[in-house]
């Protein structure tokens, strides 16, 4: 129970420290990214009206785009560019031309449309930390408990029937990828076993 539970813990801390340092990278990208969006705005109001509110009128449109990307962000599949057409012949010309005499490839409708990813990036990465954040393992004493007794019942009959649906500490070590789910197959039933990281940590730790 104690090399179980070692396992068990050690895994644990790792999943969420890797699972933190994503989510603390994909703040700091979504952050940035929206800064440097308001600030880009700021500066194009800035010097196309000479007078007037520009800057509520950047903030009100930053604002508008940055709760609007929040809101698209939610969808887990969300792609701006999702059902964009590649170049035509016509524009591949345009960009061919432009090349040669510009020295840069330019496409007007793939411009725009780089420009929404880029005002919806902040949004979405802030969203996607949010999610990293709440996917953090649970540190519950009991559940690591529950879950190296399972882990010393695996290692002791090498599969359990599985259970429908999967306990807590069954899912914890599926999450933690010490077990896994054979599926039932021509009347076989399903089951419960170790897998092949979980055999590597043991032997290593023998």
């Amino acid at each position: 129970m104690h090399l179980s539970l070692s396992i068990i813990k050690s895994a644990i801390a790792a999943n969420n420290a890797e699972y933190r340092m994503r989510a603390v990278i994909a703040l700091f990208m979504g952050i940035a990214t929206s800064l440097l969006v308001y600030i880009t705005l700021i500066g194009i109001f800035f010097i196309t009206m000479v007078t007037g509110p520009w800057l509520l009128y950047a903030s009100v449109l930053f604002g508008f785009f940055f709760l609007l990307g929040l809101f698209q962000a939610r969808k887990s599949d969300y792609d701006p560019l999702s059902g964009i057409a590649p170049p035509s012949e016509l524009e591949n010309k345009s960009a061919r031309y432009s090349r040669v005499f510009l020295g840069v490839g330019i496409s007007p409708r793939h411009a725009v449309l780089g420009i929404i990813t880029m005002v919806f990036h902040g949004p979405m990465c802030i969203v996607r930390s949010i999610g990293l954040f709440r996917s953090l393992l649970s540190r519950s004493p009991r559940l690591a408990v529950e879950a190296a007794d399972l882990f010393d019942q695996l290692q002791s009959a090498s599969e359990l029937p599985l259970p429908e649906p999967l306990s807590p500490p069954a899912k914890l070590l599926c999450t933690l990828g010490l077990a896994k789910v054979r599926p039932p197959v021509r009347g076989r039933p399903g089951a419960l076993t170790l897998s092949q990281k979980a055999i590597s940590r043991l032997v290593a730790s023998a």
